[in-house]
Parts: structure tokens; sequence; C-alpha cells
């Protein structure tokens, strides 16, 4: 889902999200990402996550939207949590879900 009746999401500093939603005015509102277990510590995906968490952050605003597989998700928001800080932005708002959350709350920040 590109948006805007794209088929793929425009690449964000060389990476391509697996869902993206902007506004009309081009700015990001959602960047949606799915890792598997294997994914989620590998320098590819943390090059990856950091890139999408910058543009939010430059932007001010939107929120970056990770699945991982069931019981993933606090190794997922360790990292988020670390991407964060190396971007010096506690603001930026992201959540982490998983396919089998029974109730689509995810896990929030």
């Amino acid at each position: 889902l590109g948006g805007l009746g794209k088929k793929v999401p425009p690449a964000i500093s060389g990476y391509i999200p697996d869902i993206a939603y902007q506004d009309i005015s081009g700015e990001y509102k959602i960047i949606g990402e799915a890792k598997t277990s294997n994914d989620i510590n590998t320098n590819h995906t943390k090059l990856q996550i950091k890139a999408y968490l910058w543009r939010l952050y430059l932007q001010g605003d939107g929120l970056l939207l990770v699945s991982v597989p069931p019981g993933c998700e606090t190794k997922m928001n360790k990292v988020l949590r670390a991407i964060c800080r190396e971007v010096e932005s506690q603001k930026i708002k992201y959540q982490t879900v998983s396919p089998m959350d029974r109730y689509g709350l995810g896990t929030w920040r």
C-alpha cells in the first residue's frame, strides 16, 4: 500500500517500507514494516528503522508501525528504543504489533 493509489511505497533514505501512507502534502503519516524473528537484530533492520524514524522525527509527527511474530514485541521494542536514543528524540511515535494480537492493540509508546 503506497497511499494515494501507488502500488509500491517510495523509498526513504534508500529503504522501501512495506506500507506507507502519505497525506496530500507528501508527509508520511504511517510507515509500516514487518519483520521476522531473525530480522529484528540485523544491521539492515536497524539502519532501515533508523531511516524511517529519522524521517518521522524531521517531519515532527507520524507513526512507525512494526509487525513482528508473537513473542517478539519486547525484542523489537528494545531495538526501537535504542534507535530513538540515537536519533535523540523520545517523541517519535511507534507501535509494535503481532499478527496474533487478538485485540489489535499491540505495544504502544
